[in-house]
């Protein structure tokens, strides 16, 4: 498996071998964790939705507040309370100026009126959710299958570089602390890993601009963001009449580039499935890489007496060194 004459590598020289071949390997993954888009999971800003969901449950809370406040000073019923319910409920799917017009005659409706409207609001956003989550469900499958010769390019290309660092190669290759380890050093390369997510992202955004996903999230967040602003007039103007809501700010604001963050989860899923599969060539690693022989050296189970960084010689860096000059040409 090694050069007639040659030594034993040196630790430079192990560290060299390692990081061609740890490269080598990643080029291997990236093939495997694009071959199926169907395992590239993207799922809508779960922060986000999260959010929403803390300011309907505040929202409500405000609201009850005012009714025990309208029930203790005996307003009566109002029915346009209901209506402006049923219209704020449905203000996620209209248009901006609702809100507005809504807000501002909801404030004249007393408490119980009030409260109706902006139970009716939160319901529309509890609703809205829904309508973000499930386009979200096949995104990052469109976006590999679409793009997937692009991306594949973007990453053999980063890791093909010289500036591409692999720190700690031996390690990494023969004693690894997990079997993912190579993967998960790329991934900690912030700045290369950075530069990975902004080459993907014009390639991202060709792919999702038109996407349901994208505009469900766009239509929720601008009018969600319109509301919030119109809530916090709402109840800076009651405050005054129900102490009880001092303590209420309303919802705040979302402000996230949805595209950005299509293009970033499904980085984060490509290092994840480049992860497993780095697992499982690690199991069977015959017949692979670029230098078959040194690769199998690395990455094989049985270790020697000596160990197995011993089995790894001059001839495995000659053979490196001259695949990596035929790389050149």
């Amino acid at each position: 498996m090694g050069c007639s004459g040659s030594k034993p590598a040196t630790d430079e020289e192990r560290q060299e071998i390692c990081k061609f071949v740890a490269k080598d390997l990643l080029l291997i993954c990236v093939d495997d964790a694009l071959k199926d888009p169907d395992k590239v999971k993207i799922l809508a800003p779960s922060d986000s939705l999260q959010k929403i969901k803390e300011a309907c449950v505040n929202i409500r809370e405000a609201a009850a507040k005012l009714v025990e406040k309208g029930e203790e000073e005996g307003e009566e019923e109002n029915s346009s309370g209901g209506m402006f319910g049923g219209m704020l409920g449905g203000l996620l799917d209209k248009a901006q100026d609702l809100v507005e017009e809504g807000m501002d005659k909801a404030s004249e409706l007393g408490c119980l009126g009030t409260s109706k409207a902006m139970n009716g609001l939160a319901s529309g956003m509890e609703a809205s959710v829904a309508k973000v989550e499930t386009p979200f469900s096949t995104i990052g499958q469109e976006l590999i299958t679409a793009k997937k010769a692009d991306i594949i390019q973007v990453l053999k290309e980063t890791i093909k570089a010289d500036s591409t660092p692999v720190d700690n190669a031996a390690k990494l290759c023969l004693d690894p602390d997990q079997p993912n380890a190579i993967a998960n050093n790329l991934l900690s390369q912030g700045d290369v890993w950075k530069g990975v997510v902004d080459k993907l992202l014009p390639i991202s955004n060709a792919a999702v601009d038109k996407h349901n996903a994208v505009e469900a999230w766009d239509n929720v967040i601008i009018s969600y963001n319109k509301a919030c602003d119109q809530i916090a007039k709402m109840l800076e103007s009651m405050k005054a009449k129900v102490p009880a809501l001092e303590s209420f700010e309303g919802p705040s604001r979302i402000e996230l580039d949805i595209k950005k963050y299509i293009c970033e989860e499904a980085a984060k899923e490509i290092g994840r499935l480049m992860g497993e599969g780095e697992a499982s060539r690690r199991q069977t690693p015959e017949r692979l890489g670029q230098v078959p022989d040194t690769f199998l050296k690395v990455f094989m189970k049985e270790k020697n007496s000596e160990g197995k960084e011993d089995l790894l010689s001059t001839g495995d860096l000659k053979s490196v060194q001259s695949t990596k000059e035929q790389n050149k040409k």
